[in-house]
């Protein structure tokens, strides 16, 4: 999510330079932390929040609205002359 938010602020910021936005990483879990701790208005993951991340929330009085924006796509991929990988399902990855 970093690399697509910190883009949408820099666009934003080109069409509307008197607004001051702040986009911070590294991950999920901060952002998440920062938000349901209220140093934050906005947060972005790339994942939906934890149980316990929304009890925190719910504790702090924060309530939210959880907006999917995308989905993020993984592959795994390895070479066929690799000869440490000869089988893998997908309950190993």
């Amino acid at each position: 999510m970093f690399p697509i938010v910190l883009r949408q602020a820099e666009q934003f910021v080109g069409i509307a330079p008197g607004v001051a936005i702040a986009v911070e990483g590294p991950g999920s879990g901060d952002g998440a932390k920062k938000f349901c701790a209220g140093d934050t208005p906005i947060a972005n993951a790339s994942r939906l929040f934890k149980d316990e991340e929304i009890a925190v929330c719910e504790e702090a009085g924060i309530d939210f609205i959880e907006l999917r924006r995308g989905i993020d796509g993984i592959t795994v991929i390895t070479s066929p002359t690799n000869a440490a990988v000869n089988c893998v399902s997908f309950n190993d990855l």
